[in-house]
């Protein structure tokens, strides 16, 4: 069996590159969820084991996939429709 481990925090390495002006544009706690859902959405249908449940985790997930890949990908809905953190514009993280 594979793992995957995934950490939702904003660093140097997890904000996306825009050539046009060579920044590094934040992401915002709603694109971080949509990348989450996306990745869930397209990940191989291989035996894996995916923690996704740090403390800087804006929705805390961890199973086996793909059997809780429809449960995860709904606790992602829920948080895009209903988490107040989806009106901010940067994921504040525990320093830990």
């Amino acid at each position: 069996m594979k793992r995957l481990a995934c950490l939702q925090m904003e660093s140097p390495f997890t904000m996306p590159w825009t050539e046009a002006n060579n920044l590094l544009i934040q992401t915002t706690p709603l694109q971080i969820l949509e990348e989450g859902k996306y990745l869930l959405e397209n990940l191989a249908n291989f035996d894996t084991m995916y923690w996704g449940d740090h403390g800087n985790n804006i929705v805390s997930l961890r199973g086996r996939l793909p059997a809780s890949r429809e449960l995860f990908l709904k606790k992602i809905d829920h948080a895009i429709a209903d988490h107040p953190v989806t009106e901010q514009d940067v994921l504040l993280t525990s320093p830990w």
